[in-house]
């Protein structure tokens, strides 16, 4: 039985992914010492599944593909730059997307979903943003704590127009990402 480490994600196309790139290069000038995501990985979790079956994956892969069916795609726009676990002990620094009431829906759907595929119940509240680097030294925290709260950016518009099952490798100089399986949102989204 093959078992994968796996995510859900919504991915950010070329253009978006070179807009972040430049938000990127906006730390980097402010001389932030930190492991950059390289731009190819950039995308928004949905859901982390980790180690996974190939029965609780086939499951899901079940569950999720008339679910995408009937959702349509939906605009995400990044609007803001932040840190997990918090801006006073930054180990991840993000960029975050607005929690439209589509977005954070879509995150309820495929919780529930994955529920019902067998995956124990996330614990942590969907935070839709992407990575943008790692922190490796804190020896000046203070100085990225100020850039990030320093940082403006214009929104990012993305058109998120599937969900994609992707497979995490762990590897000595980072994680390798692999799509598994896409589900497109191809529901026409009516205009009131």
């Amino acid at each position: 039985m093959e078992v994968l480490r796996c995510f859900l994600a919504l991915t950010l196309d070329e253009h978006a992914r070179a807009q972040m790139e430049q938000v990127q290069g906006q730390l980097a000038d402010r001389g932030v010492r930190v492991r950059w995501e390289s731009n190819d990985k950039v995308h928004v979790t949905v859901r982390f599944l980790g180690d996974t079956t190939e029965k609780r994956r086939s499951d899901l892969e079940a569950a999720l593909s008339p679910w995408a069916s009937g959702s349509a795609p939906m605009d995400l726009v990044f609007n803001a730059l932040g840190a997990f676990p918090s801006s006073e002990r930054p180990r991840v620094i993000w960029a975050g997307a607005f929690p439209t009431d589509i977005l954070m829906a879509c995150g309820q759907e495929v919780e529930e979903l994955c529920r019902s595929a067998g995956f124990p119940a996330e614990l942590r509240p969907f935070h839709p943003h992407c990575t943008l680097a790692r922190v490796r030294e804190r020896d000046d925290v203070h100085a990225l704590t100020k850039a990030i709260e320093r940082i403006t950016f214009d929104p990012i518009l993305v058109r998120a127009s599937e969900l994609v099952l992707m497979r995490s490798v762990l590897l000595p100089g980072g994680s390798q990402y692999r799509a598994r399986a896409s589900f497109p949102l191809n529901r026409s989204r009516s205009i009131p």
